[in-house]
């Protein structure tokens, strides 16, 4: 009897070495095996990342260009446009070749490409007049006359913007566009109304469609009108107008025009002071912002302040500066001999005159060339002052031009400086009746436009802009003072709420202090009762599986007493099924989840002990697919009967003429709310499920478990026999 409990002993010990080892093999396989799968993923996800990172990083030719364009990069755009261009062509995609057409004209345009972009932009104009594409030729045309405006074509403006107002169905600011352009070419052919007719066109679209773009633009230019028609109160009420439309903090750009506008105005009413004060405001925001063009407005203004007062170095060195702007940027033609000229009547009263000179013979050409008769006027007066300066004989034919020139602008101011002209003139020919006749007519017609009450108008004009900035003030004061009352209301919303919600926060914090204390006693009650049942539920599976294992040991023990194989073989099975539901209750006192069990664990433990107990660890190769889940005990334990039936049947019976290598795949998963356990092996002794049902009591054993889940059986017998079943009685922890 000692041996006996000897040997029994040292074969449990060996039996549990031995499923130790085979554990760790397994473990450590299954470590190895998701160490491979996890390092795949890792790679796969690195690929797919930088590989997203790649596309999200790709961008488009037209994503290209604008970024180019924003950067400054314009000759960049201009290439890319160019190959979109090329195919769209090619992709007989109309809309989209005239778009790029017009994106190579607009980088074009920066870079002073005029005579590229007006070939583009004709090619564009052409394409949509072919395809009848209305609208897009409307707006073709309006960059062309842009682009003539540039070029100083005032008859090609006409035509271009004669085209746009023809063309139906445009946006009204195209119209309102080409209403401006036109009367910016009537300003420089010197007719007034005809320029003050198109701009109320212009800014009446602007007010009907309430634009902040372009109509702060129109009023000034309007106002320009009235200062010449000697209506200074109306000019000032359209600047003020243009403020109006600018918003605070985004138009800064415009209110550096409006303010050189206003310069001007003060310059004319001879407040000095108040026209350099507006000009430096000009400037500084000009500075701020780097608006090259508009910058040369600003210095222009200065400079022409400084001239009337007879600071003619000053005014120089603003003109030289905007020169410079435009010998590098390019510009309008017409606006740089404006300039050119301006400097030339400073160098004059400088008396510069090998300066004057080389200036004249610089431009003479470019204003011959050019439509405008501003331009022509000016010049004809720069000549005329240098002439009286270098040699006065000769001096009368560039007066008499000017004036001529004068007779279709109808300008009093310049009048009054070509009688100044004409008095100096007969100054020098020694013809004083004649000389003091025009001095007379000069001051006469300066006593004209500067009457006895230009100082009121001055000071009336300045306390009326103040007092609109004052009233601006006041109502933006009023808002605030308004805005402050109703925060001081709302505060003291705030904290009378603050402390009636304090008072019932407080009792509330009282009435869950005294709750939580309840609870949490009751919690202690609760955690102690329940530790006291988890240790008490842990010592009936431990005793359970004992009892299971006694059991197993008492069968084991009767068997060898036995000599008839059918006996000790019905004995082998109830060991292997007394153990398969002594496996669950271990799995159950050994981890924290008393009610659940994790298939994964308890099917390789049990197949394990099997391969074992049946010494065919190394002779049948077992699979196992199995969904790692948690089941509840009476799911699992049918379950692992069934297994332990169908896998020791396998061992038994398929394997003995198999010429394939013995294999048993396990699976378990769930399909549509079913979970789904087969079994199958590759064994050659079946030809039909005839042959096993109703015929062996294994079988039974396995309707009898699989009718306690409520699961259906599916046999199949192809290259060895499957069972499938399909429960629908189980519970997923």
């Amino acid at each position: 009897m000692l041996k006996v409990k000897l040997y029994r002993f040292i074969q449990d010990k060996c039996l549990h070495f031995s499923r130790m080892v085979m554990h760790i093999k397994r473990s450590v396989r299954l470590w190895i095996f998701h160490l491979d799968i996890t390092l795949r993923l890792f790679i796969i996800g690195l690929f797919v990342l930088s590989s997203l990172s790649l596309l999200s990083q790709a961008k488009t030719p037209k994503e290209l260009a604008d970024q180019a364009f924003d950067a400054g990069n314009y000759e960049k755009s201009e290439e890319i446009w160019k190959q979109v261009a090329e195919e769209k062509a090619k992709e007989n995609d109309i809309k989209g070749e005239i778009d790029a057409l017009l994106n190579i004209v607009r980088s074009g345009m920066h870079i002073s490409k005029y005579e590229t972009s007006e070939q583009y932009a004709k090619l564009a104009a052409k394409k949509a007049k072919n395809n009848n594409l209305t609208i897009k030729y409307g707006e073709v045309m309006n960059t062309l006359s842009t682009i003539y405006e540039f070029k100083d074509q005032s008859d090609s403006v006409l035509f271009a913007c004669q085209e746009v107002i023809n063309t139906p169905g445009l946006s009204y600011r195209l119209y309102s566009e080409s209403y401006s352009s036109i009367s910016n070419i009537q300003r420089n052919r010197g007719d007034i109304e005809k320029q003050e007719m198109y701009l109320m066109k212009a800014i009446e679209l602007d007010r009907m469609n309430n634009d902040s773009s372009s109509l702060p633009f129109n009023l000034v230019n309007l106002g320009e009108i009235k200062i010449i028609n000697n209506r200074h109160n109306e000019a000032l009420e359209l600047y003020f107008e243009a403020l109006s439309f600018t918003r605070p903090g985004k138009d800064r750009f415009k209110l550096a025009s409006i303010y050189s506008y206003i310069s001007s105005l003060f310059r004319n009413l001879q407040n000095y002071d108040k026209s350099e004060e507006y000009g430096e405001k000009a400037l500084a925001i000009c500075e701020e912002l780097n608006l090259s063009f508009t910058k040369i407005r600003a210095f222009n203004e200065l400079a022409a302040t400084a001239r009337k007062q007879k600071q003619f170095e000053k005014a120089l060195k603003y003109y030289v500066q905007s020169d410079s702007i435009f010998s590098e940027r390019g510009g309008r033609m017409s606006f740089q001999l404006n300039v050119k000229i301006a400097m030339g009547q400073c160098l004059v009263a400088l008396q510069k005159f090998e300066s004057v000179r080389s200036i004249i013979d610089e431009i003479r050409e470019a204003v011959d060339a050019n439509e405008g008769n501003k331009e022509k006027l000016d010049f004809a007066i720069l000549e005329a002052e240098y002439t009286l300066n270098t040699d006065p004989s000769s001096a009368l034919q560039k007066i008499v031009k000017a004036e001529l020139f004068n007779a279709k602008l109808k300008n009093r101011y310049v009048r009054n400086k070509i009688y100044m002209l004409y008095a100096q003139y007969y100054k020098y020919q020694d013809d004083y009746q004649k000389s003091m006749f025009y001095a007379d007519k000069a001051d006469a017609l300066k006593d004209s436009i500067y009457r006895s009450d230009q100082a009121y108008i001055v000071y009336n004009l300045e306390a009326l802009y103040q007092k609109k900035e004052q009233e601006s003030a006041i109502t933006l004061l009023a808002t605030q003072n308004e805005l402050q009352t109703a925060q001081l209301k709302a505060q003291k919303i705030i904290i009378f709420s603050s402390v009636v919600g304090l008072l019932i926060f407080g009792a509330l914090v009282f009435f869950i202090a005294s709750l939580l204390k309840k609870v949490r006693t009751q919690k202690q009650t609760v955690e102690a009762s329940l530790e006291e049942k988890e240790v008490l539920l842990k010592e009936i599976h431990h005793r359970v599986k004992n009892n299971l294992q006694v059991i197993s040991s008492l069968l084991a023990l009767q068997s060898k007493y036995i000599t008839d194989e059918g006996a000790l073989g019905a004995l082998k099975q109830g060991q292997d099924r007394v153990f398969s539901m002594a496996l669950i209750h271990q799995i159950l006192y050994e981890g924290e989840n008393l009610l659940g069990v994790v298939t994964t664990s308890y099917f390789e433990q049990l197949l394990d002990n099997l391969t074992y107990s049946y010494d065919v660890e190394d002779k049948v190769a077992i699979v196992l697919e199995i969904e790692e889940m948690k089941l509840d005990v009476d799911t699992m334990i049918p379950m692992g009967l069934i297994v332990n039936e169908l896998v020791v049947n396998s061992f038994k019976h398929a394997f003995h003429e198999n010429t394939r290598p013995p294999q048993i795949q396990i699976s378990l998963y769930q399909e549509n709310k079913n979970l789904v356990l087969e079994v199958k092996d590759n064994g050659e002794s079946l030809s039909s499920t005839n042959e096993i049902e109703g015929k062996s009591f294994g079988f039974e054993l396995i309707k009898a478990f699989a009718k306690k889940i409520h699961a259906t059986i599916d046999l199949e017998v192809n290259e060895g026999l499957s069972v499938k079943l399909h429960i629908t009685k189980f519970k997923v922890l």
